[in-house]
C-alpha cells in the first residue's frame, strides 16, 4: 500500500506505476492523499484523474458515469468540506 499528494485544485492526474486498486483518500495534516495497492514489479503506469468539489459546486462535469465518488473530506475544523471523485484511465 502506498500514499500519494493530491494537490486541492479542481483536476488533478496522478500517474501510478503498478496500479492494482486506488483504496482511499483521506486527510492527513490538512493535506488529501490517496492510497493504492501498487505492485512494485509491475511498471504499467496508470493514470488517475482526480476531481475536487466544494459543497454547491457546479458538478455537471461528473455527469459521465465512469466517475466514482471516493471521500468526503473536511479541512480547518469543517469550515471547508470538498468531496473527492477519481476516474481511472
Amino acid at each position: 500500500i502506498y500514499k500519494y499528494q493530491i494537490p486541492i485544485l479542481n483536476e488533478n492526474e496522478i500517474e501510478i506505476s503498478g496500479l492494482i486498486k486506488v483504496l482511499s483518500i483521506v486527510e492527513q495534516y490538512e493535506n488529501p492523499v490517496l492510497y493504492a495497492l501498487v505492485d512494485k514489479e509491475d511498471k504499467k503506469l496508470s493514470r488517475i484523474r482526480v476531481i475536487i468539489l466544494g459543497t454547491g459546486h457546479d458538478a455537471r462535469k461528473l455527469m459521465d458515469k465512469e466517475w466514482k465518488f471516493i471521500s468526503t473530506l473536511k479541512f480547518h475544523d469543517g469550515d471547508l468540506m470538498f468531496h473527492f471523485f477519481i476516474k481511472e484511465e
